[in-house]
């Protein structure tokens, strides 16, 4: 079977796919290119691959001018690795990523007034006898280095004016991606809203965020729900939703 595309972004090819031949190139080229889908299986460790998109969609590889392309998110899952898409830097990063920044401070490591937040480390999957893998993985397949779990909905951060920002990313875990719930995260800057996140549910990709909080002396985060996906619900503030449904991946503080 044979498609034609009309339009083949070069520069954005590694975004979606992993190539057997990578051509250097210094920047984003756009061109026309027939793509081949002809039933390529693709077998590792001897056992044939079923690649699927985040959705569960089944994903085909397909031949350009004779180089062979798999989806890399698919592979890599097969592969039983993390995938994390940079799109500051247009780069695809699989296995362990050693290169996010790294803030002055974790707030899972953070006390706060309303309690220690509850956070776990890609290094410390385990605890209590129970596996957080699930927790670290967001609904699109991203792994995050650590995890913050807004306990409570509603947590408050004595930072004294000495943070100039605050970073992460709000997710879906893995194992709620078809909740029937939405989130959004509201932060508070001595009390004053500075930022609402976009709404993360099913079907919907994280949020990254980057808040400016620099001057504040105290800073909030109130995660709210509602149900459904109805524009025409109100959001509401009720802890005992979001404890095991959304988590907040490689929250940090930098000065």
């Amino acid at each position: 079977m044979k498609r034609e595309v009309k339009t083949f972004l070069a520069g954005a090819a590694l975004s979606a796919l992993v190539l057997t031949s990578v051509p250097t190139m210094a920047e984003r080229v756009s061109k026309t290119a027939e793509l081949f889908y002809n039933d390529i299986k693709v077998v590792i460790n001897g056992n044939r691959a079923d690649l699927k998109d985040t959705a569960g969609n089944t994903v085909d590889p397909f031949v350009i001018d004779g180089t062979t392309y798999l989806p890399v998110r698919a592979v890599a899952n097969a592969l039983d690795q993390a995938v994390s898409w940079d799109a500051k830097t247009q780069t695809v990063y699989i296995g362990k990523n050693d290169e996010i920044a790294q803030p002055s401070v974790w707030v899972k490591d953070l006390e706060s007034f309303t309690g220690r937040p509850v956070g776990m480390s890609a290094d410390a999957l385990e605890f209590g006898g129970y596996d957080y893998n699930n927790y670290l993985t967001s609904n699109s397949g991203k792994v995050f280095q650590n995890y913050w779990n807004p306990y409570g909905d509603n947590t408050s951060f004595l930072v004294n004016g000495k943070y100039k920002s605050f970073r992460g990313t709000l997710y879906l875990t893995k194992q709620y991606k078809d909740t029937v719930h939405a989130y959004r995260m509201i932060v508070y800057g001595d009390d004053e809203v500075i930022y609402t996140s976009e709404t993360v549910k099913s079907g919907a990709l994280p949020v990254d965020f980057d808040v400016d909080i620099a001057g504040y002396s105290v800073v909030k985060t109130v995660i709210q729900h509602k149900y459904g996906n109805a524009e025409d619900r109100d959001w509401k503030y009720e802890p005992t939703y979001s404890n095991n449904e959304v988590r907040i991946g490689n929250a940090g503080f930098y000065e």
